[in-house]
């Protein structure tokens, strides 16, 4: 059913039924902590340092400048969690890579020598079989 207010300007109005019929209590419970804010020591604290006189803040060039010289007088390294494992991880890949080159070059060395005992072999065989004829004959 529209309704309409003094000015006349209408409003559709809609009732429905409500789940819960309880009407909420007048007044509630009453806050013990209500108005003992001026007697906090945190609170005092808070508007002593917001009473306090500031300096002004330095200027960015100002700032800078500081910065600067204090990086002139001991330049501070920095190495973040991150940065340590990326260097051990690089470490550990260098050690792998020296590691596998020595390796390599053991199986070189070792191929070398089992190819020349071979050829020996096959040199001491045909001298042999060398003699052997010779003697048949």
């Amino acid at each position: 059913a529209p309704y309409g207010n003094i000015k006349g300007f209408g409003s559709r109005i809609m009732v429905e039924w409500a789940l819960c019929q309880k009407v909420p209590k007048e007044g509630g419970k009453v806050d013990s902590r209500e108005g003992t804010i001026e007697n906090d020591e945190s609170y005092l604290a808070f508007v002593e340092e917001l009473e306090r006189e500031k300096e002004p803040p330095m200027s960015a060039e100002a700032m800078l400048e500081a910065k600067e010289k204090q990086s002139e007088k001991d330049p501070v390294v920095v190495i973040t969690p991150l940065m340590a494992y990326l260097m051990q991880k690089q470490q550990r890949a260098a050690a792998k890579k020296k590691e596998a080159a020595a390796l390599l070059e053991r199986q070189r060395r070792l191929r070398a020598e089992q190819e020349e005992a071979r050829r020996r072999d096959e040199l001491r065989k045909a001298e042999e079989a060398r003699r052997k004829a010779e003697e048949a004959r």
